[in-house]
């Protein structure tokens, strides 16, 4: 991995991992959900499965829900949409036992395999997900996992002042979910848990 920094603007890492390209920025949002510096991480796995799995905020996804609300009174046809806005129209809220009210009050997950969403997002994901360090991720902070077209991305909005915690935090849940959907793979668990599964 080769790490560049950006001065005022953030840094760039990016190589191989496990033999599969991955790339991680921080910088200036290029989302309009999101507002100041923005990271993002990006790991192309090269999955055996057309399943998607997108796990974000509540708030964030009351946001998306009422921009495309917006967008369709201002009769934006549906292909011209944003692709978070095929999101919700594409894909069922997804919940299971386990989480916690608090983790189902505070995150929403979004799927065309349920089951596959239940793997992935491991407890102990899920509990880092609810103990984020002090002061970096608010419940309102913009913030999305997903696993889409083979491979794991991350989007989040750093809150200011950027904190190194917050983004090692973030990094480490990632890092941990791109793990997971190795795992996953055809004959390690994800034989069938297609999006026709």
């Amino acid at each position: 991995m080769v790490f560049r920094s950006e001065p005022g603007r953030g840094f760039t890492l990016a190589g191989l991992w496990q033999r599969r390209h991955v790339r991680v920025e921080c910088g200036d949002a290029l989302r309009p959900y999101i507002e100041g510096q923005e990271l993002s991480a990006r790991a192309a796995l090269d999955l055996q499965t057309d399943a998607s799995v997108i796990l974000m905020n509540r708030v964030l996804r009351r946001q998306l829900d009422h921009r495309v609300q917006v967008l369709r009174s201002e009769g934006v046809p549906a292909a011209a949409m944003p692709e978070e806005a095929q999101w919700l129209s594409t894909f069922h809220e997804a919940g299971w036992v386990g989480p916690s009210a608090e983790f189902w009050g505070r995150y929403a997950v979004l799927t065309d395999a349920p089951e596959l969403a239940r793997e992935w997002l491991m407890p102990e994901v899920i509990d880092r997900l609810m103990h984020w360090p002090l002061g970096g991720v608010r419940p309102e902070t913009p913030l999305l996992f997903m696993l889409l077209r083979g491979k794991v991305y991350l989007r989040m909005q750093m809150e200011p002042p950027p904190d190194p915690d917050t983004a090692v935090h973030a990094l480490d849940l990632f890092h941990r979910l791109a793990h997971r959907a190795l795992v996953l793979q055809p004959g390690g668990g994800l034989d069938g848990l297609s999006s026709r599964g």
